[in-house]
């Protein structure tokens, strides 16, 4: 039993090494196709997210039931996806909850109007949001390494 343990302490130090390793080496250009790639992702998901609460159209009256049961996931989804922007991602979540609640507002694509602002109107203050998080991540895996 304690062997095992020793054997998991030394694995998840080597781990913590390798990811210092890994994350200290990044250059601009890693951490550019890392926003890049989340963005994409955002996109993605926002379309599809605004998509799926359209179609409660292709069912009249059970479509209203169905967005009572989506609406708070839609919200929830907004806000998980843009949480580095926390002030919008409570607005865009609760506009979002709000939006899907209320009858015949189906069409407004809550989600792809929250990547549009986060990531064309405010692409500046969202990129150096994500360098700024991705800088504490190395310093928390720094600050592990030292501690061993």
């Amino acid at each position: 039993m304690l062997q095992a343990g020793i054997f998991n302490f030394f694995i998840k130090k080597q781990y913590l090494a390798s990811q210092i390793l890994k994350q200290s080496n990044m250059t601009n250009e890693v951490a550019l196709k890392q926003f890049n790639k989340i963005k994409n992702q955002h996109l993605f998901l926002s379309m599809i997210l605004d998509m799926v609460g359209m179609l409660t159209y292709l069912i009249p009256l059970l479509g209203e039931v169905g967005d009572v049961i989506f609406a708070p996931f839609y919200g929830l989804a907004i806000f998980i996806m843009y949480r580095r922007r926390m002030l919008s991602a409570a607005i865009g979540g609760t506009t979002g909850l709000i939006e899907e609640l209320l009858p015949e507002t189906d069409i407004i694509p809550t989600a792809t109007i929250m990547w549009i602002y986060t990531y064309i109107m405010r692409k500046d203050k969202t990129l150096n949001d994500f360098v700024k998080e991705k800088n504490k991540e190395i310093e928390a895996l720094n600050n592990l390494k030292q501690l061993d």
